[in-house]
């Protein structure tokens, strides 16, 4: 008898702490609220009502969540909403499992993804390969457009980023240059970006400047902008490849 108040109390605290869950997590931006509960979302109160680790948990979680299609920011702020509604500080070790989660669902769901799965940028491969198909279009289509690169000078070619940095840079980028119709992609510190000459364009690079540089609140270097004419031949196109990968800039 005893057991079974002690099984009712678990239950009762489980079903509390997921109603809160639940909420904070829609507050802090869950985008389709009749897709939250899957049964790893009960693992995980589970694991919690236990005393258990939830590392493991939090992997299937992850895993889960890619399968239902949420994005990895999703994931990581609904995993935020759960300690959050428990009242304990969230932990480290939990949240780098659900990324892992979620990125080793993505990439067997979609092994030829052009989406990289930390930033929701393009992939470097997928970006070098719309350089490769843009030097193909007559100039006046090349002429028209501009490579330009944001080097994180604070970041030490990207060691300082966390999993978190890079979510938010990512959804920065995309929130800014969805409406020019840009196309960016992270690598080793740096945001290469494709675009049109336009005054647009320009203006929401530099939005894209200000709002990441305001996730470095540390002293140091500042982003520094450059920028690349469009390769108009095969060998230019290699060239300026080879430079988005391992050039720095200078000063």
């Amino acid at each position: 008898m005893k057991d079974q108040r002690v099984h009712l109390k678990i239950e009762s605290r489980s079903l509390q702490l997921r109603g809160r869950w639940r909420q904070r997590s829609e507050q802090a931006g869950w985008l389709f609220p009749g897709d939250w509960l899957v049964p790893e979302v009960e693992d995980m109160l589970k694991a919690q009502a236990e005393g258990g680790e939830l590392q493991m948990s939090a992997k299937n979680l992850g895993a889960s969540r890619a399968y239902h299609g949420v994005g990895v920011r999703e994931t990581m702020q609904d995993l935020s909403a759960f300690f959050d509604a428990a009242g304990v500080p969230a932990d480290d070790g939990s949240m780098r499992d659900l990324v892992e989660g979620w990125a080793m669902e993505n990439e067997r769901l979609e092994p030829f993804s052009c989406t990289d799965v930390y930033t929701g940028l393009a992939t470097m491969a997928h970006f070098e390969r719309l350089i490769h198909e843009m030097s193909h279009y007559p100039s006046a289509r090349r002429r028209s457009h501009t490579i330009a690169t944001l080097h994180l000078g604070w970041s030490k070619d990207g060691k300082l980023l966390s999993w978190e940095t890079l979510a938010e840079m990512g959804q920065i980028c995309r929130g800014e240059l969805a409406a020019v119709e840009a196309t960016a992609a992270y690598h080793r510190g740096s945001i290469h970006t494709m675009m049109t000459r336009k005054r647009e364009s320009y203006e929401a690079l530099f939005r894209c400047l200000q709002l990441i540089d305001g996730l470095h609140l540390g002293v140091g270097r500042r982003t520094l902008v450059e920028f690349l004419d469009f390769p108009t031949s095969p060998a230019e196109c290699d060239r300026a490849i080879a430079g988005l990968r391992y050039r720095q800039p200078a000063g």
